[in-house]
């Protein structure tokens, strides 16, 4: 099944503005205007249904973010969420 809407950077840029801490969103921005590559966890500064953290990675040129909801970020060791979790949806963004 696929459900296709066209979502743009500048979308993605508004998501997380709005739902990261403003620390967190200058630092990724900063992190992002280096070229650096990371895998960090963020909280969101509130619920987005089941989702309280996301992991934001850049790897390769390739950004990424997984929305990681309450049942697993207060698993046992939690703090260090595998690389393995499979997305329930993968969007692709149009620049």
């Amino acid at each position: 099944m696929q459900n296709e809407s066209n979502i743009t950077v500048k979308d993605l840029r508004e998501f997380l503005q709005m739902f990261m801490l403003p620390q967190d969103y200058e630092r990724l921005l900063l992190l992002l205007k280096h070229k650096k590559e990371f895998r960090l966890p963020f909280r969101l500064t509130q619920r987005i249904g089941e989702v309280e953290q996301i992991i934001i990675v850049n790897k390769n040129n390739n950004f990424a973010v997984q929305f990681i909801p309450e049942s697993v970020a207060s698993a046992p060791l939690c703090d260090s969420l595998s690389d393995t979790l499979v997305p329930d949806v993968i969007v692709f963004v149009d620049k």
